[in-house]
Order: C-alpha cells, then structure tokens, then sequence
C-alpha cells in the first residue's frame, strides 16, 4: 500500500530532495488541497490578520503562507498581512519558487466577517504573492530542533502537513539539543528555548483547543513535546 513520506524514513531534508520537491508541486491538486487546509487551519486556530509576526512551519515553497496573507489581507485588519517567517529542512523546498500560474483560479473561504461587506468572500490565493518580497522571508531550521528566537516575538504559528515529521523516530530523544544559545545578527545573546522533553502542555502551544496532555506527549513524541514548548515561549 501507499506509504506516508514521513513513515517512509528519511528525514525531511533528505526526502524532499530537488527531484521530489519539483514532483510535488506538479502534482495536480496539490496547491489546492495545501490552500485549503492552510484556510481550515487560519479559521479553526484564529490567527492574527493585522500587524505581527506569524511563522510557518514546515514552510516548503511558500504555498501556505502566500494563501494566509492572501486571507489576511483580505480581512482589511490593521497592518494586514502579518509578516511570516517560513521554516523549512529542505533546502529544496525553500529554493522553490511559486508563480502565479502555479495557483490560477484557486480560491478559498475568506476569513473575513460576514458582516464585512467591503471584504471578499472568497478569497484568489495568488493575492498573496505580492507579499512575499516585503512580507516573508525564508529559513533554513528543522522544527525538531529549538527554534532560533527570541522569547514573546511572535503572534501566531501555521504548520500545515509538517507537524507529522515528528511523530516519526528519527533517533532517540537525546538527539535534540540542549543550551543551543546562537548570536543575533547585532552581536546579541539570544533567548532561545531548551529542548527538555518535560511538562509542557500542548493545550497551551494551540490554544487551549486540542486536549491533549503532557507529561504522556512527552513520553510517547518527545519532539512534539519540544516544539510545543518552544512555541510555549516564543509566542507573545
């Protein structure tokens, strides 16, 4: 039977090498179907519209983060779209470049009120490429890894079809390091999270909305434990 890529065993960088990145963007639907989960994912988890910083894990070629700011934007909040910053293992993925031929015709459930009658109510997708010159920036990071931010500098956290990698035994637990303290770019020490498999919940990473307990995460995804934990602190 059909394999899932994240059961299949390599890590993210090595599977989503240059000749697979390009397979699945080909893939028909497959923008479509990214674009409308990152939708069901914006709604359900209520993420700021206006003025901040949201990340997109497991950013690959943008797909998700041009169809947020395209929602965002459409919502007419202040300061809309949010800026995002893209995290990605795949230097393949993060090389890929989504034009706008790639998303014609494919539209979304705008996020916007009902009431909003100056708003769209369904949303092009393509708007949101005119934001990732100015808007969006790309990063080289394993999520499975403690995320290289500051503490309280981000408002929201997308991850669509990415989060599932972790589930996956990639090595032990001791695999995920620990006193990580990298330098910002002014010479500054930067406050980055522990990755200690420990009580940390992951009801408070999504919100309060998914009643899933710790220390039981920890136990059984200790990788998931530790993102949640990380995104416990580097969200405001």
């Amino acid at each position: 039977g059909h394999q899932q890529p994240e059961s299949a065993g390599p890590c993210p960088a090595e599977y989503w090498h240059e000749n697979e990145t390009l397979r699945y963007h080909n893939t028909p639907k497959a923008a479509r179907l990214q674009a409308e989960l990152t939708q069901s994912a914006a709604a359900l988890g209520q993420l700021p519209c206006g003025a901040g910083v949201v990340l997109d894990l497991g950013f690959g070629g943008g797909l998700s983060t041009l169809t947020f700011q395209a929602l965002a934007s459409n919502t007419g909040a202040d300061g809309c779209p949010p800026f995002v910053i893209g995290l990605d293992a795949s230097p393949a993925m993060l090389a890929t470049i989504v034009a706008e031929a790639d998303v014609a015709g494919i539209r979304v459930t705008s996020l916007a009120e009902a009431e909003a009658s100056d708003c769209q109510r369904d949303v092009d997708i393509a708007d949101g490429i005119r934001w990732h010159a100015t808007r969006c920036d790309r990063l080289l990071a394993d999520i499975a890894q403690p995320l290289p931010f500051r503490k309280s500098v981000v408002n929201g956290v997308l991850s669509v079809s990415a989060v599932q990698w972790l589930l996956h035994g990639r090595g032990s637990p001791g695999d995920v390091p620990r006193d990580v303290t990298p330098t910002a770019a002014d010479g500054a020490s930067v406050d980055v999270v522990r990755a200690e498999p420990e009580t940390t919940s992951i009801e408070m990473a999504a919100g309060d909305r998914l009643n899933v307990n710790e220390p039981t995460l920890a136990a059984s995804h200790p990788r998931l434990s530790s993102l949640c934990r990380s995104l416990r602190l580097v969200c405001s």
